[in-house]
Order: structure tokens, then sequence, then C-alpha cells
């Protein structure tokens, strides 16, 4: 048995995973943010890393000339979104303050304690999220709303539309 997802595949699954601990999150399970944030924060990695792909595949990777490219030779988060802006996508400051948010999070919960503030994180989430939305659709990605599974659709609207 196999399982394969393509780079955009295996982001929407996160989102997918993300916007369901959302949900339990809201249903009271407020440890479910955790996970929120780790899922969302892939999502928008494995999303940044799609645009990159692209304009090439080679410049996901650290040394794109090596002879032998390796899956741990490839770029990082912080790099993936550089370059989205050096390739040209005009990221506003909000949106690369949100982005660094989410990751500075992702790195506290991943290698640290966890102390989030529900509220700050929830409203972070619903922007991130609806600015993903438009950077998905900038670079040319299938829309979020028609990518996620059915079952998440319903939350993921529900936080694009917290601040249309």
């Amino acid at each position: 048995m196999r399982h394969e997802l393509n780079l955009w595949g295996n982001a929407v699954d996160s989102l997918n995973e993300g916007l369901r601990c959302y949900d339990k999150a809201l249903n009271g399970d407020v440890g479910a943010y955790k996970y929120v944030v780790t899922h969302i924060a892939h999502f928008l990695e494995l999303m940044f890393k799609r645009a990159v792909q692209s304009e090439h595949r080679l410049l996901l990777h650290r040394i794109p000339s090596a002879r032998e490219l390796k899956p741990e030779s490839m770029i990082g988060f912080g790099e993936a979104v550089a370059l989205v802006q050096n390739i040209g996508f005009k990221l506003d400051a909000g949106f690369l303050a949100r982005v660094r948010a989410i990751q500075q999070l992702r790195n506290q919960i991943m290698h640290s304690h966890v102390q989030i503030e529900i509220s700050d994180v929830a409203q972070l989430i619903a922007t991130v999220l609806q600015d993903a939305s438009w950077f998905a659709e900038a670079s040319h990605a299938p829309a979020l709303v028609i990518s996620v599974a059915d079952d998440c659709r319903h939350t993921l609207l529900k936080l694009l539309d917290v601040h249309s």
C-alpha cells in the first residue's frame, strides 16, 4: 500500500487537518489550538514552496547545482517566503508579519513550552487564512475553498468570512 501527495496535495492535507483541529478547539478542546498552529504553519510553508516550484523546481533546493538533490537539502519556510518575494510576489507587511507570527508560534510549540492566548491565535488563524486564500489564487494554485475536503469547507468559509 502506498500514500503519495504532490506538494499542493500535501499542503491542502495539512490545511484540512488544521481546520479539523480548529473545529475541535471551538468545541472546547483548547489543546487542539496547538495542532491548528502546526498544521496551518505546515500548509503555509508548502503553499509558498509550491509557488517557488512553479517558477522552477530547482529553486526548492538550497544548492540547485548539486549533483544529487536530496529532500534534506530543500529550502525552509523562511527561504520559501523570501524566494516568493524575489520572484515577484508583492506580500504586504501585514501578511508577512502574520506568516512570521505563525512560524514563530509553530517553532515555540515544536521546540519549547506552549503558551498561547486563545483569542489571539484564533484571530491570527482567521486572518492568515484569508491572506493565504488571496495568495493561492495569485500564485495560480487552486482556490482554497475548492481544494479543501468537504468536511472542512464550512469551517474554512467561516474563517474566511471573519474579516471580509
